[in-house]
């Protein structure tokens, strides 16, 4: 059984998905936002011992890419809603 992610390690995600939502409010940027954000987000999952390519965060994770690309829709902070969810359903597997 693997262990859950840790408080501290919540919080470091955390920061991260409030940065790339933040840093994607800037128009030019956005697209250079959304695949870099995806990608760290993703090492920084996988550094915690939660695979997001497997059934619900995969699906949550794909989504979240797709909006993100979509211009206004990207201001809204989908990288945290993203972030938690996945944490969420981390932590009910591993319970």
């Amino acid at each position: 059984m693997q262990k859950r992610i840790s408080r501290g390690f919540i919080i470091v995600l955390i920061l991260f998905a409030v940065i790339f939502d933040v840093l994607s409010f800037v128009p030019i940027l956005n697209s250079i936002i959304v695949v870099a954000g995806q990608f760290v987000m993703a090492c920084l999952f996988y550094l915690a011992g939660v695979n997001i390519f497997k059934n619900k965060p995969a699906v949550m994770y794909v989504l979240t890419t797709i909006v993100e690309f979509i211009p206004v829709a990207s201001t809204l902070p989908f990288f945290l809603v993203e972030t938690l969810a996945i944490i969420a359903l981390s932590r009910a597997e591993k319970a």
